[in-house]
């Protein structure tokens, strides 16, 4: 539901409703903690999670300006009860979990009406943590990008072989290529950094005339074989490994290798659903709000593993240490297309056509629009008058200073929540789970179980999971 404050027709009256971001527990340790985090990292930090990036500090300070009505409000206007509704504006950094579900929806919607009507598979491509392979990555990022074409050329040519047909069209169907949606993920379900490749690959290729040729054999192991000596020539060409160790790798067993491809049980043409559920997967916030805990009176952070494990930070600066790896920098696009969906190609750039009930427009817009978004992640319709149901309109954007703080003085909404003294920051070494390659850090703290028979603190109501129906026992890491 997103944030709001009720408005009657003699004036503003009623209760101010604020956004998940202002009660979650993300928002609190970020606002406590920012500055510590930011004036101790260079001397706690650096050494095991490499230099911070440019973007950490101005995307954590965004993120505590989601749903802040200090920042300027959209008036909603009911023509019929004169009843009016005044939303803050959200933040949409690739950070905050709230509207990363909101940009998962999106995605989701898009696709699931742009995709071909064919099956698809689900693979995830993972890189070892041997031999500094993972520590390179971090190092530079944009080796991700060399590695999600090294991985998207191993999966064309493992599909493309298998293309049979008559020896007259043999020049036609070696241009078949499979279709490719990759989005690179840098966290693991602890906040380690493991970077990963999802990719949304179709089940069979298609011609040139626009056919399918589908129902292809996945060999996961020699997938994997083909990747480790996919990446391994690469980085030794590029001086990022000796020819010596290059070998030794190669010399080690596929399933010992650290590398692995992971091929899901193909999604059948007609389950739309569950083709969207994997595409929300795609582009997840890096935590759940829903299992993430922080105790104000000392620091303390704890989050719950999808397999039921608790991780706990001694302090939030460590937590954010962890998190502040994961966090792309600006205009960085994290999902690509390939093969038969590359944008050259323009394969997705139509969007669908519309139902016979729909009127056709001949330009359509090629997002969706923000109320559906809320919408299909709420479960409930910000444009509904909440006095008498029907649908609402805009009247205007509220961002001039003297108004803004006139109306929000009125409302009682001025200034921000009070908040206690911070944690200071201990003087001992951190404890992390995201050091790279453990360079000089802390051991890494071992994974305690949860206990069921003690309950966890009430935390309030978040209804934006990261986790789709399924994937409970799933784990990249």
């Amino acid at each position: 539901m997103p944030s709001c404050c009720l408005l009657a027709p003699g004036g503003p009256v009623g209760t101010y409703r604020p956004r998940a971001s202002f009660r979650s527990p993300l928002w609190r340790l970020v606002s406590d903690h920012l500055d510590a985090f930011l004036g101790s990292y260079e001397e706690r930090y650096e050494a095991t999670h490499g230099r911070l990036g440019p973007q950490v500090e101005s995307v954590l300070n965004q993120f505590l300006l989601c749903g802040d009505p200090n920042q300027g409000i959209l008036l909603l206007r009911c023509e019929d009860c004169r009843t009016s509704l005044a939303v803050p504006f959200s933040c949409k950094t690739r950070l905050c979990p709230s509207c990363m579900s909101r940009r998962a929806e999106d995605l989701a919607t898009a696709l699931g009406d742009l995709l071909p009507r064919v099956r698809y598979r689900h693979v995830v491509v993972t890189f070892p943590i041997r031999m500094g392979i993972r520590h390179r990555i971090r190092e530079n990022p944009a080796l991700l990008r060399r590695l999600t074409r090294l991985a998207v050329g191993v999966l064309s040519r493992a599909l493309q072989v298998q293309v049979r047909g008559h020896r007259r069209r043999r020049d036609e169907l070696q241009k078949a290529r499979p279709g490719f949606v990759v989005a690179w993920q840098t966290f693991g379900d602890s906040l380690n950094f493991h970077p990963h490749l999802h990719v949304l690959a179709t089940d069979g290729v298609f011609l040139e005339d626009g056919q399918f040729y589908g129902y292809l054999d996945w060999d996961a192991r020699e997938l994997t074989a083909r990747l480790r000596d996919s990446v391994l020539a690469s980085f030794t060409r590029l001086g990022l490994l000796e020819e010596d160790t290059a070998r030794t790798m190669l010399a080690w067993p596929v399933e010992r290798s650290g590398f692995h491809v992971h091929v899901e049980n193909a999604i059948p043409e007609e389950a739309r659903e569950q083709l969207r559920t994997v595409v929300r997967y795609l582009t997840r916030a890096p935590v759940s709000l829903e299992r993430l805990s922080y105790d104000e009176a000392t620091g303390e952070v704890a989050y719950r593993t999808r397999k039921g494990a608790d991780l706990r930070w001694p302090h939030a600066v460590d937590f954010l240490a962890d998190l502040s790896q994961h966090i792309p920098p600006p205009r960085r696009q994290t999902v690509s297309y390939h093969g038969h969906f590359a944008n050259a190609l323009g394969r997705l750039e139509k969007r669908r056509e519309p139902a016979p009930e729909e009127p056709a427009s001949p330009e359509r817009s090629r997002r969706t629009r923000w109320a559906r978004l809320v919408l299909r992640t709420w479960r409930s319709d910000p444009e509904l008058c909440p006095s008498c149901g029907k649908v609402m309109t805009r009247t205007r954007a509220i961002m001039e200073r003297a108004e803004l703080v006139r109306l929000l003085a009125h409302l009682r909404l001025g200034g921000h929540p009070p908040r206690p003294p911070p944690a200071p920051v201990p003087s001992t070494a951190p404890v992390t789970y995201g050091a790279v390659g453990r360079r000089g850090g802390a051991p890494r703290p071992p994974l305690v179980p949860a206990a069921p028979a003690t309950p966890a603190p009430a935390e309030p109501e978040v209804e934006d999971s990261q986790v789709p129906p399924g994937w409970e026992d799933w784990d990249p890491a």
